[in-house]
C-alpha cells in the first residue's frame, strides 16, 4: 500500500511541475509579446510576465526537489511516524491523516476515504510525529485524540 500512496504522491508532484511549466511557457509568450519599460516607460507588463516566469521557475524547482526528499525518505528508516496512517479523533469526530516529508495540506483518498497529509513541519505533523495511541493534545484550541496509528515503513 506504501508504494501506491509514494507513487500517488509522486503523480501529484509531476502533474504539479506539468501546471508550473504550462503557466511558465504562458507567461514567457507574454513577456515576450510586450516592448517593456526599456522603450516604453508605460508598459511594464514584460517586468510583470518575467518576474512569473522567474516564480515558475521556483515552483518547478521545488516540486523537483521535493519528488527527490519523497524518494529519499521512502528508501530511509523511521524511528518516528513518517510514512504513517494516523486517525485522529477532533471533538469525537474521526479524521484520517497520512505524515509525509512533501505535500502538506493536500489530500489523497485511500481504500475509499479522504486523507489529509500533514509534515513533520506543520503545527499537527509536530504533534503526530512521535504520538502513540491514547495521546492527546490541544490545537488551535481543539482538543485531539490519536485513536490508531498504522506504520507503513
Amino acid at each position: 500500500m506504501l508504494s501506491q500512496i509514494i507513487g500517488e504522491l509522486d503523480a501529484m508532484l509531476d502533474a504539479n511541475i506539468r501546471l508550473f511549466s504550462k503557466l511558465r511557457d504562458e507567461s514567457q509568450a507574454e513577456a515576450n509579446s510586450h516592448k517593456g519599460a526599456m522603450e516604453s516607460r508605460h508598459d511594464t507588463f514584460k517586468e510583470e510576465a518575467q518576474y512569473a516566469v522567474d516564480n515558475y521557475n521556483g515552483k518547478i524547482s521545488s516540486a523537483g526537489k521535493e519528488k527527490t526528499l519523497l524518494a529519499a525518505a521512502a528508501a530511509a528508516g523511521h524511528d518516528n511516524n513518517m510514512f504513517s496512517l494516523i486517525v485522529v479523533s477532533i471533538g469525537g469526530t474521526p479524521r484520517a491523516m497520512f505524515m509525509s516529508p512533501v505535500l502538506g495540506g493536500e489530500k489523497i483518498t485511500i481504500d475509499g476515504a479522504t486523507v489529509d497529509i500533514v509534515t513533520m513541519s506543520s503545527p499537527i505533523g509536530r504533534e503526530l510525529a512521535n504520538a502513540s495511541p491514547g495521546d492527546e493534545f490541544v490545537l488551535n484550541g481543539k482538543k485531539f485524540i490519536v485513536e490508531k496509528i498504522t506504520k507503513m515503513i
